[in-house]
């Protein structure tokens, strides 16, 4: 949970960074082709160099925590003992109940989430014309995706998961019906 909380701040940091760089003067789409708004030559030209800026920004970072691993006893524990799951089990996992059952929770359940995760500006550059209020918005979903994470893992060791998976579908219907009321309103 901390880690992914990390994760979403990050998030919120390099994205307001991203929008900085490929959009500094917050311009508007205003190409509009097929229903579909796209930004003008003056906004598409900053894409490669701030890429080729955040991938090395990245590169960097991937370097920096590499030197903070260390071997672990774990690791070389799991890898003496030999552990075979052949073909056969792992067919019949997949055509199991229980199996059916999980997915259908991930589908049905985290679905419409990672949808919005993905396209949210795609939807929300419909409602609201502006690219920096919409960066800072997903970066602070992010950060409470993250810290949601922490909080609805304290929750399932509160109450028993059935409840708390409940709570989170019931969260995400009262978002999902009362999303296009919102739509158009800055303040939320």
């Amino acid at each position: 949970g901390l880690i992914s909380g990390c994760t979403g701040l990050a998030t919120l940091i390099s994205g307001n960074m991203a929008r900085a760089l490929i959009n500094p003067d917050n311009l508007s789409p205003t190409v509009i082709a097929e229903n579909d708004k796209y930004f003008d030559w003056e906004v598409a030209q900053n894409v490669p160099s701030a890429m080729r800026y955040i991938s090395f920004m990245f590169l960097g970072l991937t370097y920096l925590g590499s030197l903070l691993q260390s071997p672990s006893d774990e690791l070389d524990e799991m890898r003496t003992k030999k552990v075979s799951f052949d073909g056969r089990a792992r067919v019949k996992a997949l055509f199991s109940l229980r199996y059916f059952h999980l997915f259908m929770m991930v589908v049905l359940g985290f679905g419409f989430g990672m949808m919005m995760a993905i396209n949210f500006k795609n939807y929300g550059i419909l409602h609201i014309n502006d690219d920096r209020l919409l960066t800072l918005i997903g970066g602070i979903g992010a950060t409470f995706n993250g810290g949601g994470r922490l909080a609805w893992g304290i929750l399932v060791d509160k109450i028993e998961f059935k409840k708390t998976y409940f709570i989170l579908l019931l969260t995400q219907c009262v978002v999902i019906g009362t999303m296009s009321l919102i739509a158009d309103n800055k303040i939320l």
